[in-house]
This record gives structure tokens, C-alpha cells and sequence, in this order.
């Protein structure tokens, strides 16, 4: 199918996906926007929006007093404006300021700037930067906002490279929490990247730069009109986002899987040299798989990865809480599986532990003295009653909370692979499957002593016991290592 004169672009004769305010396709939209704005800057590597140079307090004021505030350090520019540390004179309250840059001063950007500072101002979340509030000062739009102590990811990233994995996958599901509260306000962020992801002095992540790039009004926010300036990143925007196609959250959940790829890769999933071929490239080419560029991320994260950064909004994850249990496998909230020494050694004291009620209730059926002069035959209820013990025991304790006495002694836990609670069906196979054959084991021997086969017909008690032990060590050894839920 080809596309009509009405749906080509008129300047290049490229389809125009869809109908922009200028009738423009996306690139020719951006060739514009740099041909007639003045003083813009583009970073190339990762295709950052083109910023207008703004009539704010320079670098070179620095400190100085701004309305009710002391400014004392400059922290960034961003597509609408500039960022400051400042100091509230009348609290002593270091915050961070951001102003509306004059260059874009119009009635329409003016009230979405303070509009969505003031929506923004409605999230309340640990993982989202806290915005204080909106207010003009001189003439100037300014939001406040809570102050981030240690930077951007963009920050980290440039200075410790590449995430280990579950940190990676860490940092993202703190995002994911951040932006769930802020869809729960009803506000779609638009502009997720690792320099609008901040850090705070304990190293949790809170998603920012409401201000500057949530919009819940408006359709098209990648780009102004063919005068205007063109808003967000497009190394991390979704293709619908670059298309001015009607977007929702599917569009910050390509966002999310695009800064996962960054934090792993130290690269965003497309690159170009301008900003003008990482739009064609997002729309058209797919980005490498990220086990492609690094060994140690598991094919499983590659693929979670590949399906938030799918070009159709449909393929994508359909909602923040099924991108979340789809990563935590690979977080550092799944425990790792404990080592062999330490699991035979909790075990053991298990066992021990274990054994200790039916053992004093044996002696005092039985009496201490008679218990070792019980013959097979005579011994074998003793022993079935043992093993249904050890059954009702284990698989009651590990059921309800993966713990048994000499595991809460050592510290571990049995859980499933993904961390989940192993219940009682699952608890209670692995101490029946060691029961039964250690029954096996005690009816086999009893079998060959009353039958006078070999060498078990001759044995006296106290070989009899020592061929027992080595029936129950062989036990020992299937509860170690062969277990049907991982201790951890």
C-alpha cells in the first residue's frame, strides 16, 4: 500500500504517519525547529533536546539572592529552562529551583509550565522528587523541588560506568514505584531518562523533572509547532511519542526499558549523530539485544527489556505492576541460593533438632536401655513413626514460613527460585520423598536379616546399628543435595 499526496510529507515526500499541526513528518519537523531557533544546543551522543539559551541567572552570579531565595549553585539545564540549588532565606531550606526559560515565554507554555508544577505537586511517593510548589519571581515561572544529594543516574552512570544487573534492575523497579504513584495522580511523566532520575543521600532513586515534562493535556509533546522548540529526548522517547500519536503509559514503560538498557550498556538503545537520525532510527530500526553487548545479563532480562522497548505500544507491557513481577527475578529482592556447606550444616542441626521430641518420648515409652536392644522387627514402628515425625515436622515448618529450628539458627530460608514461599505442598514432598526412602532402607535390611540373606543374617545388634547409620547418612545425603525447593 502507498501513501497518498494528502499523507506525504510536502517538504521531504516521506509518509507522514501522522497529521501534525504543521503537516510535517517528524524529521523535517526537527530540521526546522534547528534551522530557525537560535542559540540551541544538541547533544549528539544521545540525541538530548535542543536547549535554548535563556536570559536567567548566569554561572557567574553565583551566589546571589533570587526573590526569597539564595541561589548557590547551578545544577542543569532542561528543554524549558534552567535548574539551581538554592537556600529558602526565610527556613534555611535548601531546595532546587527550576525556571522557565525566557526565550520560551508565551501564554500557552507559561500555563502548562505552572500547571503541571502544581500537578506534579500533588504526588507524594519516596521514589518521586517532591515539588513544593509553583511561583513567579520577577517576572520568572519558577517550581521548587525537593533536592536530590547525590545527582542523576546520568550522573552515576558517567562517573562508575555500567550497573551490576540486579542494581541495574533495582534502580528500575524503584522508577517503576515512582511512577506508579505518579499515574496514580493522573500524570503521565513523558521525559523518562537517566538525567530526569534522581539520587538521593541514601541511594534510593526518585523520578523528577514533573515541571518540565509531564503533560496529561496535551497530545503532542515531543515537538512544538515548526517555530517552537522540540521537547523531550528522543534516544528514550517511544515511536508513538516521536510520531505525535496519542500516547499512555505504555510510552514511560519504553521510557523505563530504555534507561534499564542505559544503566546496563552505559549507551541508550538507539544512537545517532543528530537528533534527526536517532527519531528515523527509533522508528524504524530495532535496538540490539542487550545480551548481545554484555555476558552477564541473563537472556531472560534481555528479553523484558526487548518487549518494553517494542516499536507497538500493544506488544508492550500493559501495565506498571506486570513490568515489575516480569523484573524482579533479576533483582537483588530474589535471595541467592546459600552455600552447599552451609545448607548440609542446617540440615544436620535440623535433624538433630528434630529428633530430639520423638527421642524423648521413645525413651520414656521405651526406656533408654531397652531402645538399644530393639531388634529390626521390634524397632520398625519406632522408625515408621520417626519418619511421619520428621514428614509432619519439615514439611510444616518450611510450608509456613521456609524455616526450620536449625535453619533460623544459621540463617536461611527455603523459598522457591523467585523468592515465593514454597507452601505446604511443596514443603512437605522433599522431607516425604527422604522418609520413604529411608523406611525403604530400614524394611530392605529387616527383610534380609529375617530371610538369613548374606551378611545381615550374622550381624550382631551393634553391626546392625552401624549398617542403619549408613542407611540414614545416605538420607542425609539426598536432603542435601537433592533438594525440590532452594534453600537460600
Amino acid at each position: 500500500m502507498t501513501a497518498t499526496a494528502d499523507h506525504l510529507c510536502p517538504r521531504c515526500g516521506g509518509p507522514l504517519p501522522v497529521a501534525s499541526a504543521e503537516q510535517l513528518c517528524p524529521g523535517c519537523v526537527l530540521l526546522q525547529v534547528m534551522a530557525d531557533t537560535e542559540g540551541l544546543t544538541v547533544d549528539a551522543a544521545d540525541g538530548a533536546t535542543p536547549v535554548p539559551e535563556a536570559a536567567l541567572p548566569g554561572v557567574e552570579d553565583l551566589p546571589c539572592d533570587f526573590g526569597g531565595y539564595r541561589l548557590l549553585r547551578f545544577l542543569g539545564r532542561g528543554g524549558m529552562g534552567a535548574a539551581f540549588e538554592a537556600e529558602q532565606t526565610s527556613t534555611g531550606r535548601r531546595v532546587a529551583l527550576k525556571m522557565l526559560s525566557q526565550n520560551l515565554e508565551s501564554a500557552e507554555i507559561r500555563g502548562r509550565f505552572l500547571r503541571e508544577g502544581r500537578l506534579a505537586a500533588g504526588i507524594s511517593h519516596p521514589n518521586s522528587l517532591y515539588v513544593f510548589g509553583t511561583e513567579e519571581i520577577d517576572g520568572i515561572p519558577v517550581i521548587t523541588m525537593e533536592i536530590a544529594d547525590r545527582g542523576t543516574l546520568a550522573d552515576q552512570l558517567q562517573e562508575n560506568g555500567p550497573l551490576p544487573v540486579p542494581e541495574a534492575v533495582d534502580v528500575v523497579l524503584g522508577l517503576i514505584a515512582g511512577l506508579e504513584a505518579a499515574q496514580a495522580a493522573g500524570v503521565l511523566h513523558r521525559d523518562v531518562k537517566p538525567s530526569n532520575v534522581f539520587v538521593d543521600a541514601e541511594g534510593g532513586v526518585k523520578v523528577g523533572d514533573y515541571g518540565l515534562s509531564v503533560s496529561t493535556v496535551a497530545t503532542i509533546d515531543s515537538f512544538a509547532t515548526a517555530t517552537g522548540v522540540v521537547l523531550g529526548t528522543p534516544a528514550y522517547a517511544a515511536p508513538e511519542q516521536l510520531r505525535g500519536d496519542e500516547v499512555d503509559l505504555r510510552a514511560d514503560i519504553y521510557s523505563v526499558g530504555a534507561t534499564l538498557y542505559s544503566l546496563l550498556t552505559d549507551q541508550a538503545p538507539i544512537a545517532g549523530k543528530n537528533p534527526v537520525h536517532i527519531v528515523a532510527a527509533v522508528l524504524d530500526e530495532k535496538p540490539k539485544l542487550l545480551t548481545e553487548l554484555r555476558r552477564d545479563v541473563p537472556t531472560g532480562l534481555a528479553l523484558v527489556v526487548a518487549r518494553c522497548l517494542a516499536k507497538r505500544p500493544e506488544q508492550r507491557f500493559a501495565s506498571y505492576q506486570a513490568l515489575r513481577e516480569a523484573l524482579r527475578p533479576f533483582s537483588s529482592e530474589v535471595p541467592q541460593p546459600a552455600p552447599w556447606s552451609k545448607r548440609s550444616v542446617a540440615c544436620v542441626m535440623d535433624e538433630f533438632l528434630a529428633s530430639l521430641v520423638p527421642g524423648s518420648v521413645a525413651a520414656a515409652w521405651y526406656g533408654v536401655g531397652s531402645i538399644a536392644e530393639l531388634s529390626w522387627s521390634q524397632g520398625w514402628p519406632l522408625r515408621f513413626g520417626l519418619v511421619l515425625w520428621y514428614v509432619a515436622y519439615f514439611g510444616l515448618a518450611e510450608g509456613r514460613g521456609g524455616i526450620g529450628l536449625g535453619k533460623r539458627l544459621i540463617g536461611l530460608r527455603v523459598v522457591c527460585e523467585d523468592g515465593r514461599p514454597v507452601g505446604y505442598g511443596r514443603a512437605l514432598l522433599r522431607p516425604l520423598l527422604v522418609g520413604v526412602l529411608r523406611y525403604l532402607a530400614v524394611l530392605t535390611a529387616g527383610l534380609f536379616a529375617s530371610l538369613g540373606w548374606g551378611l545381615v543374617a550374622t550381624m550382631g545388634l551393634e553391626q546392625q546399628r552401624l549398617l542403619a547409620a549408613l542407611f540414614w547418612s545416605g538420607s542425609y545425603l539426598c536432603l542435601v543435595l537433592a533438594p525440590l525447593a532452594t534453600m537460600r
